[in-house]
């Protein structure tokens, strides 16, 4: 809930600054019909309504989101107005006050979300309460009412003439109005329901319902309801001479309303703004041509610059690479630490506040200074400098050629850069509390460390037990075809941004409701001959051609798993000619019990030796069920391959894990349909097909059966007759939930 509130709370800030333009638009045009303000206030309900937005270089928005979606996980919460003065002034006072504390056991930030999002949904409650509540008590009192004519009736227990409705809208007059009124008042209700007014006001209320904590949305509320009123004062009085005009305005006054309080409906004739609408009505004048196009002209471009979002800022990335000054309490960078300088000269940083995120952070735009002891040299501490081997504060000076400086608000301390006659930045920090430059790193163009997937041929790679090379005597003896192990090596991302090397291990559970597939652990790599590998061997108990000794030399790249969750530590070995070996000794020893020589693994590979007949392709025709869509239209490509039992996926087109396109989900395992391991796979939200119910598919299976993957995807193949139907789904927080189910059909070939 507070990722929703947090989502609402950016979009009404956006919109606030839309708000503030229209008001502003509004004072300088005055003279302009006020249709047109009309219009600009249906394009603030858009801004509040659609969750996107389109980037341009014309938007004058300055932030499109004030408060980062994760800013919990911040671990210092600062907020990103797009405004350098706002955001000086309030993120030292929220990163004193909402910094995460070590051992705290709730985060200061999630605590407010969480309060905040229910004072909200309380005070939408209340907003909602009170509108049904004002329209079930003027429904009452028009209820005993009589028809003058169409949609119009005279009402006894009504002191001011209305309209009340939505669908079917009707004008209601008190039963004392004057004759003379009378037709002004229903030219101008009939003239809001030709506007549709009647729809337009209760929409504005029903945003400001839910966006009621913001006070620039009651103000446009406010505006859009005199508005609303002068638009349809002026729709009348178009063509009046004076003396109309004076009778339309005394009919307003006669018919004024004391407005207490905020509704949504109805829409009273003297129910905002009485006495500015009467001298609006008094002075009115029909606006000339090229007010209208002018008015027309500005609120297109005022849409433009704040419909939009501010286009996401590029420019050159550089990464710390090197610190070249210290003073005795500098804080050492991260070794991620990113920047980009951008093409208007805003700094921008990646790694603050958290190392995991894609988002770049606008510290802000730098300002040239001139170097000089006013701006920086009088800020290095002299005694206590530390200075790499071939830097000085006179190299600094002697070679730059332009400063910057930028006030950081998220670490409260100032950036200088330094530009050097060779192209080369420096970063340099000044304390925010001593005004001491503590660090200056150099910084080069950034280049990607290589990740594993580069470094090592094997990883994403899926390999089998081919051989077992050793066995030690101290265990009992295990047959090579009861160990028929799968392995996969995974290329992940940490916590902290790192990429790491992840081993996987798959013996083919026949509990159709467990996991395949389990990690065992994070490849730590090692020097083999340091990691007392041979001593791990107790005995003889190698395959002929194979010895510790010739491991040992033949190794290339040796990886290390020691808590692996499976009771066991594991190394993985890859030799100079690229084979791969995987030993597996019991946790809490120093045994190894086996070690396997593998072979890389392509079971569709090995379907293509097989006699053709054994094998069987499907492909989806229509939906079962959907819980995305309300078609049974399938609008993917999906094949299936089974063969012996084995199931393989894949869309048509994609190329995953081999050449032939399929992708191996896992050996097929017959089991029984209950209420528990089917019916409760389905969201509600999902959609079935063809009168199916869960119950009632469940029923007509006559086979059903199970195949699950690492991944934490699971599929059911299941028979009714001789029509085969396929299950997708997956597994989150160890609840399974299906996305969909399609019915298929035999085909001859992979797709």
């Amino acid at each position: 809930m507070g990722g929703i509130f947090l989502k609402i709370f950016n979009m009404s800030i956006t919109t606030g600054w839309f708000i503030l333009a229209v008001v502003v638009l509004r004072l300088l045009l005055k003279k302009a019909p006020r249709w047109i303000t009309c219009l600009l206030w249906g394009v603030v309900a858009l801004r509040l309504i659609v969750p996107f937005s389109m980037e341009s270089v014309m938007s004058l928005v300055p932030s499109d989101e004030t408060i980062p979606e994760n800013i919990s996980a911040y671990s210092v919460p600062v907020i990103e107005s797009g405004v350098p003065i706002i955001d000086e002034a309030v993120n030292p006072v929220i990163s004193d006050v909402l910094e995460p504390q070590v051992n705290a056991n709730v985060n200061p930030m999630q605590m407010i979300l969480y309060v905040a999002s229910v004072v909200w949904l309380m005070g939408m409650s209340v907003m909602f309460a009170y509108s049904i509540f004002s329209y079930i008590r003027l429904h009452c009192k028009v209820r005993a009412s009589l028809k003058y004519r169409d949609n119009i009736f005279y009402c006894d227990d009504i002191k001011s003439p209305f309209i009340l409705g939505i669908i079917k809208p009707k004008i209601y007059l008190p039963s004392g109005i004057k004759k003379e009124q009378m037709e002004f008042v229903i030219d101008h209700e009939t003239a809001h329901l030709k506007r549709k007014d009647h729809l337009w006001k209760p929409l504005g209320y029903l945003l400001l319902s839910v966006y009621w904590f913001n006070p620039a949305i009651w103000l446009g509320y406010i505006l859009l309801c005199r508005d609303i009123e002068n638009a349809c004062d002026e729709k009348v009085i178009y063509d009046m001479d004076s003396d109309t005009k004076k009778a339309y305005s005394r009919a307003l006054v006669d018919c004024s309303v004391q407005r207490r309080t905020v509704m949504a409906c109805p829409l009273a004739f003297g129910e905002v703004g009485v006495k500015n609408r009467v001298k609006s009505v008094l002075n009115y004048k029909k606006p000339a041509f090229w007010v209208i196009a002018v008015a027309i002209i500005a609120g297109i471009v005022v849409s433009v610059c704040f419909l939009t979002n501010p286009k996401k800022r590029t420019g050159n990335k550089y990464i710390a690479v090197r610190i070249i000054h210290e003073a005795y309490q500098a804080d050492w960078p991260d070794s991620s630490l990113e920047y980009m300088i951008s093409d208007d000269m805003h700094l921008l940083y990646k790694s603050y506040p958290d190392n995991t995120s894609e988002e770049w952070h606008d510290i802000g735009k730098f300002k040239e200074i001139e170097l000089n002891e006013d701006t920086f040299y009088k800020f290095i501490k002299k005694d206590s400098a530390w200075w790499y081997e071939g830097y000085s504060l006179e190299t600094l000076r002697e070679n730059n050629s332009k400063a910057y400086s930028v006030y950081n608000s998220y670490k409260r301390r100032t950036e200088i850069l330094l530009k050097q006659k060779d192209g080369t930045y420096f970063i340099a920090r000044k304390d925010g509390n001593t005004d001491e430059i503590v660090l200056i790193h150099i910084l080069e163009d950034f280049a990607p460390t290589p990740t594993p997937f580069e470094t090592y041929s094997f990883v994403n790679n899926h390999y089998i037990t081919d051989s077992l090379v050793y066995e030690s005597g101290l265990y009992e003896s295990m047959e090579l075809n009861n160990a028929d192990w799968h392995y996969i090596i995974h290329n992940y991302t940490s916590s902290v941004g790192a990429p790491i090397i992840v081993l996987s291990i798959n013996n083919y559970p026949t509990d159709p409701d467990s996991a395949s597939w389990g990690d065992i652990g994070q490849l730590n790599k090692i020097q083999l001959e340091e990691s007392d590998f041979g001593k791990m061997i107790k005995d003889s108990g190698w395959t002929d051609g194979w010895s510790t000794k010739s491991i040992i030399e033949n190794n290339q790249n040796a990886f290390y798993v020691r808590d692996t969750g499976f009771g066991m530590f594991s190394f993985l070995l890859e030799q100079k000619n690229g084979d791969i070996y995987i030993a597996h000794g019991e946790e809490g020893s120093d045994t190894i019990r086996w070690i396997f020589k593998t072979r890389l693994w392509d079971y569709v590979e090995d379907l293509k030796n097989d006699e053709y007949t054994k094998r069987t392709f499907y492909e989806g025709t229509h939906y079962v069920f959907n819980i995305d869509s309300r078609t049974s239209v399938i609008d993917i490509e999906p094949a299936y391959c089974i063969t012996d039992d084995f199931l393989s996926f894949s869309v048509a087109g994609q190329k995953e894990m081999n050449d032939f396109g399929y992708t191996d989900i896992d050996e097929l395992v017959d089991f029984t349909l209950t209420e528990e391991n089917f019916d409760n796979l389905f969201d509600e939200s999902g959609q079935w097909f063809n009168g199916y119910t869960a119950n009632s598919f469940r029923e007509k299976v006559t086979r059903a059966r199970f195949a699950g993957s690492f991944s934490g995807t699971f599929f059911y193949v299941l028979e009714i007759d001789e029509k085969t139907y396929i299950l997708h789904g997956t597994t989150v927080y160890g609840k399974k939930l299906v996305s969909m189910m399609m019915e298929t059909v035999a085909g001859n070939s992979k797709p």
